[in-house]
């Protein structure tokens, strides 16, 4: 193959890598792809390997909701990915409603996940869910993007039971 040849195709390969690159980083929090593994698709780039500045409190709000905080004091974040997980790592409950910068998904039924709607620098969102017909052990679990190759998966808040 002449070199101009091989040149232009590996122009052409990188940029179609950049686009697809892009796509797959979900700025815009379509994140149906990771539903599953909750790992954004951010090609061959893996998790930090430190401990996460973010974390996952919940309350109580009354008998049949429980208010979700993802935050952290220090540090900003641009994306995220949430989900209420069963003993069994089954998404449980539906969220109804999302404050700072988020919107709630369908993985599968309709509401069990929360995702950031823009990759604007967020240091607190809020949601509010239920269990529906969930009884027992929940824990809350999130993937947040700092930026598009520091991300954190598999972050946890601490069980809580659903009576």
């Amino acid at each position: 193959m002449p070199r101009v040849h091989a040149s232009l195709l590996a122009c052409v390969f990188l940029a179609v890598a950049f686009f697809v690159g892009e796509s797959l980083g979900f700025s815009s929090g379509s994140v149906s792809l990771a539903c599953d593994s909750m790992y954004p698709l951010h090609l061959t780039l893996g998790p930090q390997r430190s401990p996460s500045p973010f974390i996952i409190h919940a309350s109580k709000e009354d008998n049949s909701t429980i208010r979700v905080t993802l935050m952290s004091e220090a540090e900003t974040f641009r994306g995220f990915f949430l989900q209420a997980r069963d003993k069994d790592d089954q998404r449980v409950g539906e969220f109804l409603s999302v404050q700072g910068g988020g919107q709630i998904l369908r993985c599968d039924e309709e509401g069990n996940s929360v995702s950031h709607k823009s990759p604007e620098d967020k240091r607190q969102v809020s949601m509010t869910w239920v269990p529906l017909q969930h009884r027992g052990a929940v824990i809350f679990q999130a993937t947040v993007v700092q930026r598009y190759n520091t991300f954190w998966t598999n972050i946890r808040s601490r069980m809580y039971n659903v009576s």
